[in-house]
C-alpha cells in the first residue's frame, strides 16, 4: 500500500524536465507517470514516517513564511515613523 502524502510529497519534488516533451509548459501525463521511477520503501510504517517528516516541515516552513511576512509590515511601519510623510503632515 502506498502513502498518498508520501508520493505526493515526491511528486512535489520531481525535476519534470526529463519527461516533457516540445515546447509546451510541463505536464504529468499518464504516459510520462509510468516512466518515472519511483523509490517506495516496501514499509508503509516507514513510508507514513516520511510523509510525517515531510509535512512537519512543511508546516515550518509555511509558518517561518508568514513571520517574515508580519516581520515585514512590522518593520515598513516603523519606517513610516522613523521618516514620515513631510506632505501628510501639513494638513
Amino acid at each position: 500500500m502506498l502513502d498518498i502524502r508520501f508520493l505526493e510529497n515526491y511528486l512535489m519534488l520531481l525535476d519534470l524536465a526529463p519527461f516533457v516533451t516540445g515546447f509546451a509548459p510541463p505536464k504529468l501525463t499518464l504516459d510520462n507517470a509510468k516512466r518515472i521511477p519511483i523509490p517506495v520503501p516496501s514499509n508503509s510504517a516507514e513510508q507514513q514516517k516520511i510523509a510525517d517528516c515531510l509535512s512537519a516541515i512543511d508546516a515550518l516552513i509555511t509558518a517561518q513564511t508568514e513571520q517574515i511576512a508580519a516581520l515585514k509590515e512590522h518593520k515598513k511601519g516603523l519606517m513610516q515613523k522613523l521618516f514620515p510623510n513631510p506632505d501628510l503632515n501639513k494638513a
